[in-house]
């Protein structure tokens, strides 16, 4: 095993770019009313759009566990990566509840399950090509997660038309959304994209959030 992970102040940077990516996703969907002929469009986009979000989410806690727990870079100068990797433990466990987890379908699962297979296999055994061409981590493992996300989507597309039932048709396995989108609304998702600003320009200054702590 070969062990292999972007660095805090990549990985912060990496997070402001996926919290105003989210950001931006739902002001535009907020009050957004769609079509009825444009709806498997925008579940397509949608599905799209949360697949890399687990992408994204499963690279932030990459970082957390290989530079927190770990120690891959050592664990003397922990108090100056300490304010990232806990913002990004944060935002990867919200993009995962969000995408993921509330309200996934047995489709849902099994895609997600292979995400999981292909970031493992490239972030924890194979990082070779990473290693090489660091930019790769942010976007090389997509070549392989869109394509199963298209097999496994055309796979039960499939299925409903040998059964006859409508292909929009979806049932969750649970459904906690209600109580995802209580804790986790518009104003504590703007509370944590401040904190993550506040992280970026102490991370260009050689600093971090907790930085004073011995």
């Amino acid at each position: 095993m070969s062990l292999f992970t972007i660095t805090p102040i990549f990985g912060i940077v990496f997070a402001l770019i996926v919290i105003n990516i989210s950001m931006v996703g739902f002001i535009w969907t907020r009050n957004m009313h769609v079509p009825p002929k444009l709806i498997p469009i925008f579940q397509a986009v949608r599905g799209l759009f949360f697949i890399c979000g687990s992408f994204a989410a499963l690279l932030l806690l990459d970082v957390v566990i290989k530079v927190g727990f770990l120690g891959l870079l050592g664990f003397g100068n922990i108090n100056y990566h300490i304010g990232a990797l806990i913002l990004m433990a944060i935002l990867g466990i919200i993009l995962l509840l969000v995408c993921v987890f509330s309200a996934p379908t047995i489709k849902t699962i099994i895609i997600f399950s292979g995400v999981v297979v292909i970031f493992i296999y490239f972030f924890w055994f194979n990082p070779t090509e990473f290693s090489i061409d660091y930019e790769k981590a942010f976007y090389y493992p997509l070549y392989f997660i869109i394509p199963w996300a298209c097999i496994v989507e055309l796979s039960f597309i499939l299925i409903k038309l040998i059964k006859k039932k409508n292909i929009l048709e979806e049932r969750n396995l649970w459904n906690i959304s209600k109580i995802v989108k209580r804790y986790i609304n518009g104003k504590f998702v703007f509370l944590i994209w401040i904190l993550i600003c506040i992280e970026f320009i102490l991370k260009m200054e050689g600093l971090d959030l907790f930085f004073w702590l011995k």
